[in-house]
């Protein structure tokens, strides 16, 4: 799959984002080839956890938004609202090792983790305002009933970068680690789940999101459709071609 490495042993699945040069940012292959390694995985007997992290000291810097500007989506049945759905669906225990960069989807994305372990030089940042558009992946319910109405309102409307800290208030991380220590310790965590009783830990994670579960997939239906009908907009398109430009957006 491009940009992402994938290795299976030991009943874990391991997923790299690499593409280093852009802080493994997410293209639109990216996200098309991310969402069937969850439907695959999510069949396959021979793996009882997924482990996700990223290569050369970041997790993922977002959307690529050069791809996003060449390829924008036209429709929420596109690889990246295939990502969404798939990870709010998805059946057995999934786990985010963050060090770095943690943009938009790289932070929308644990939401949906069942485990998220980050360095103390992590950076979250939630940037979808700041460039016209709404939150995607359900992050809009997710977020407020981890973090509370004001945190989350105070992270999702300013799009400010965040530390672990803060992430761990707002129910995005469960515990800060040392760098040299990440990944071992990830995958440590990871092992010891992969070694319990398989329909035990898959029938638990689904009691834990069941009340909620009917609920999000609106959700983030919801925000797909208002997330392309702003891009469609003059707001939306000065704030990705200012991003480009390096300079500052005019909201006139």
């Amino acid at each position: 799959m491009e940009n992402l490495n994938v290795t299976t042993a030991d009943r874990v699945c391991e997923v790299e984002i690499s593409r280093p040069k852009t802080k493994n940012s997410f293209s639109a292959a990216m996200y098309a080839d991310f969402a069937e390694l969850l439907r695959k995985v999510d069949v396959d007997d021979e793996v009882r956890v997924l482990l996700v992290h990223g290569a050369e000291g970041n997790f993922s810097s977002g959307n690529d938004l050069k791809d996003f500007a060449d390829n924008p989506p036209s429709n929420t049945s596109e690889g990246a609202f295939q990502l969404l759905h798939g990870l709010a669906v998805f059946s057995k225990p999934m786990i985010a090792a963050v060090d770095g960069f943690a943009v938009g989807i790289g932070s929308t994305l644990l939401l949906h983790c069942d485990l998220v372990y980050a360095t103390e030089r992590a950076k979250f940042v939630l940037p979808f305002v700041n460039l016209a558009l709404v939150p995607e992946a359900g992050s809009t319910q997710l977020l407020p009933q981890r973090a509370g109405h004001r945190l989350a309102s105070e992270l999702l409307l300013f799009g400010e970068p965040f530390d672990s800290e803060t992430a761990i208030q707002a129910g995005l991380v469960n515990r800060v680690v040392p760098s040299s220590e990440l990944l071992a310790f990830a995958r440590k965590r990871a092992a010891q789940l992969a070694a319990k009783p398989p329909a035990a830990v898959r029938e638990t994670k689904a009691l834990l999101k069941a009340a909620g579960a009917e609920s999000l997939t609106q959700c983030i239906n919801t925000e797909g459709e208002t997330f392309l009908r702003l891009l469609a907009e003059p707001h939306a398109q000065e704030a990705i071609h200012a991003f480009l430009e390096k300079r500052k957006p005019k909201f006139d």
